[in-house]
């Protein structure tokens, strides 16, 4: 046995076959102990005579499938074990920390080295930024969170941004361009490669933190000031680590959903519904038609197979215009006004027209409106779609009643009501309640509205939801994104009021990934919504194929999911989707 410590010890020196120690270091059991560490002991000592002999029954062992089949299974096993812990690369830094400090017990020596550093908490020791090109062929930048687990480091994430000519933050809409004076050149715009380094810099806040803290690394990254792409392909990063230290930590496999689920306590994860963008642009300008699969009847990859027979009964149709780079169909344009009429009259229904195509491809796809599919309308009326007119207080004189101060608002978004020689006109706020209830009757598979009226048109939003209620039983439900500013606070004001005087509320928020920037804004907002019994749409990232995003979908509990159909890029995301299905059945 001695003979064998002295073998095994010089093969570690030579980075031969660094586990060996760690058997040959465990006190054997007795004989009559028929443990597994006693088996796998007695393999690798036989493995080792037979191959110091050179042959086992007349044929030279070069492999484990040379040996007996039991023997070949334990030690398959152990190879496993010793791969999956690294224990090779543990123990050759222990025998090089030894031979280093020319110790003159090497065993005492790495028993001690070993012993200190079990219980070192693993912590973020480099971050690693590298300019690649993406799925898309676009210029990315790619991250890599490598982690110390007892003092060894090893890369735990590697994660991808968007495009970098995609890192610049556009300037506000209102910020004025200075003035330049004669001579002066105006600012070229910064470089990719100047926006990357700028981007990554400050990220070495995040250097010395346990990756399975994902909360604390959130609010680092949070205060760095990064762009919000960046931001949250380092925090997708992060979640990805902590999952693999805890599932090197826990001896288990823990996937990054179950991580943050655990974090965030979301009870029986689901899979979300797939919300598919289908028809954009055109007469529909920047309002969206989406396509939702029923998920109660249909699993996430049947829903995928459900939304291309879909699009492509919708390519048969004559005057669709299909965009093969974002995936989405052209609306039909409004016909243009006829300038000889002088006569007003109702403006064209293009979202009307719109769900009337997309109603004919599902009828064509053989599947059923309500029963297979349904719709989301993004209207967008909140991003200037609108006009507001102050309205001063007046005193009450004869015959004519005081007036409050308040503000009308009037609409300009579809449809635009024509009056004399084609010119358009805004609609006020009780006609595109109206609208909206004329809409819902001719396309009863419209389930969610999206930013239907302005944030403050308090009035408009009463008259809506208490039209919805009447109408549709309260089915249809409201959503908003700007209304409520991915902010939890302003979710939990809207449902605690809503609850209060027990009226219905814009109960779907539209979560962003790129704004909210963290998995931990997101998992909170996610909270907030879910409290007071709301839906979240986890909303588009233009080719994000960064597989965790689904996990974190998953993980805080997500009702719906806006993707694009599959493209290169975004495949591994859809694939991991298609796993996460499989775990959770």
């Amino acid at each position: 046995l001695s003979s064998l410590y002295v073998c095994s010890f010089l093969s570690l020196l030579r980075c031969v076959s660094a586990f060996f120690i760690f058997f040959l270091m465990i006190r054997r059991p007795p004989r009559s102990t028929l443990s597994s560490s006693s088996a796998a002991s007695d393999v690798y000592k036989r493995q080792y005579q037979r191959r110091v002999r050179g042959e086992l029954d007349g044929r030279m062992v070069v492999e484990y499938k040379d040996l007996p089949y039991n023997e070949q299974r334990i030690a398959e096993d152990l190879k496993q074990m010793v791969e999956k812990h690294e224990l090779n690369q543990t123990l050759t830094s222990a025998v090089n920390a030894a031979f280093e400090a020319r110790s003159s017990d090497p065993l005492a020596f790495i028993g001690n080295y070993l012993s200190q550093r079990i219980d070192r908490p693993p912590q973020i020791c480099q971050l690693i930024a590298e300019r690649v090109l993406g799925a898309d062929c676009q210029e990315s930048a790619q991250f890599k969170l490598v982690c110390s687990v007892n003092g060894i480091p090893k890369p735990f994430s590697t994660t991808a941004a968007l495009s970098l000519a995609q890192f610049a933050c556009p300037a506000a809409a209102e910020e004025a361009e200075p003035a330049l004076e004669e001579g002066e050149e105006p600012p070229r715009p910064p470089s990719a490669e100047q926006l990357f380094t700028e981007a990554v810099g400050p990220a070495a806040a995040l250097l010395g933190l346990d990756p399975r803290d994902q909360e604390g690394g959130d609010n680092a990254i949070a205060g760095l000031g990064l762009h919000p792409a960046v931001g949250f392909a380092l925090s997708t990063g992060l979640a990805e680590a902590g999952a693999r230290m805890s599932s090197l930590l826990e001896y288990k496999e823990v996937e990054a959903y179950a991580h943050l689920q655990t974090i965030w306590q979301v009870d029986s994860p689901a899979m979300p519904a797939l919300m598919v963008p289908v028809m954009s642009c055109g007469g529909l300008k920047n309002m969206r038609v989406d396509l939702i699969v029923n998920r109660v009847k249909h699993g996430f990859m049947e829903a995928l197979q459900i939304s291309q027979k879909v699009v492509a009964a919708l390519k048969a149709i004559d005057g669709s215009e299909y965009n093969g780079t974002t995936g989405v169909f052209k609306a039909p344009d409004a016909p243009p006004p006829d300038a000889k009429n002088k006569e007003a009259k109702p403006g064209h229904d293009v979202i009307g027209d719109a769900l009337g195509m997309i109603e004919q491809a599902v009828s064509a796809a053989e599947l059923l409106v309500l029963e297979d599919v349904s719709f989301c309308v993004t209207v967008n009326a909140t991003d200037g779609q609108y006009t507001a007119i102050e309205v001063e207080a007046t005193e009450e004189e004869e015959g004519v009643p005081a007036v409050l101060a308040h503000t009308n608002y009037t609409y300009s978004v579809c449809p635009n009501a024509s009056g004399a020689g084609g010119a358009a006109c805004e609609m006020s706020t009780e006609s595109m309640v109206e609208y909206y209830g004329r809409l819902l009757e001719a396309h009863p598979g419209v389930q969610v509205l999206v930013e239907p009226l302005a944030i403050r048109d308090v009035d408009g939003w009463s008259r809506l939801m208490e039209m919805l209620q009447e109408r549709t039983g309260g089915e249809t439900l409201v959503a908003g994104e700007g209304l409520y500013g991915n902010d939890p606070e302003g979710v939990t004001r809207a449902g605690h009021l809503a609850s209060e005087k027990d009226v219905p509320w814009a109960s779907v928020v539209v979560a962003n990934p790129t704004k909210l920037v963290t998995v931990s804004a997101a998992a909170t907002l996610a909270h907030a919504v879910h409290e007071w019994k709301g839906r979240m749409i986890w909303d588009l990232v233009c080719e994000d194929g960064c597989p965790t995003s689904a996990d974190i979908a998953v993980g805080i509990g997500a009702d719906y999911v806006r993707l694009q159909l599959p493209t290169p890029a975004t495949v591994p995301k859809y694939n991991r989707y298609a796993f996460l299905e499989r775990v959770l059945q």
